[in-house]
């Protein structure tokens, strides 16, 4: 099940740390510590909520090969860096691949805040948006072949009688399927199937 919303922090300075965890605490938005990249990677939860803030330059793993490893593993964690020895490439790279901001040291505690709190709302349309979406294609795996068939017709703008010629059924098949797609996809007209389906092209990757 989903975890509770909340700020990964990864960063191999202890006394940063600590500053951000008060921070955090100061603001009440909950926060787990990791020493390292790879300790959050291996104790990485499929399920985890939140933002992650992650220092750039550590030993190991470092903060920009943390971010292509939650990319390539479909983490929709919004990324937040802060460094105190990072330079304008690496930012805009950084930025490029998704990341929220590039905060230097010593942070602008303010900043990080507000960054922090557009990261944890942008998560959160996400997660609803990606919850949307699941439940949608939980509804089509209920469809059968020549009700799809009538769904992805209808949904390209085709009428009932192309649909019927294009299928080679009657009429009436065609109504009679139209009937049922819009049962199991729990809507009540075609525009609101429409909706379905955008809903569910926006919650696909980029």
């Amino acid at each position: 099940m989903p975890t509770t919303p909340r700020v990964h922090l990864i960063d191999d300075e202890p006394g940063v740390r600590s500053m951000i965890a008060v921070l955090m605490q100061s603001v009440d938005i909950p926060l787990v510590e990791y020493p390292s990249a790879d300790d959050f990677v291996r104790s990485f939860d499929p399920d985890a909520r939140g933002c992650v803030i992650v220092d750039l330059c550590m030993e190991g793993m470092n903060g920009r090969e943390l971010q292509r490893w939650l990319i390539d593993n479909d983490a929709r964690l919004p990324v937040i860096f802060i460094t105190g020895n990072g330079n304008v490439d690496t930012a805009v790279d950084a930025l490029k691949d998704g990341a929220l901001d590039f905060i230097q040291k010593p942070l602008d505690t303010r900043r990080l805040v507000d960054v922090v709190r557009s990261a944890l709302f942008s998560e959160a349309q996400d997660h609803e948006l990606q919850s949307q979406a699941a439940s949608i294609d939980e509804r089509l795996a209920e469809l059968t072949p020549g009700e799809r068939e009538v769904l992805d017709g209808l949904v390209n703008g085709r009428n009932y009688k192309d649909l019927a010629e294009d299928l080679d059924v009657s009429y009436k098949t065609i109504e009679a399927r139209r009937a049922r797609v819009l049962k199991k996809m729990r809507a009540k007209s075609v525009s609101e199937l429409m909706r379905l389906m955008l809903t569910r092209l926006a919650a696909a990757p980029a």
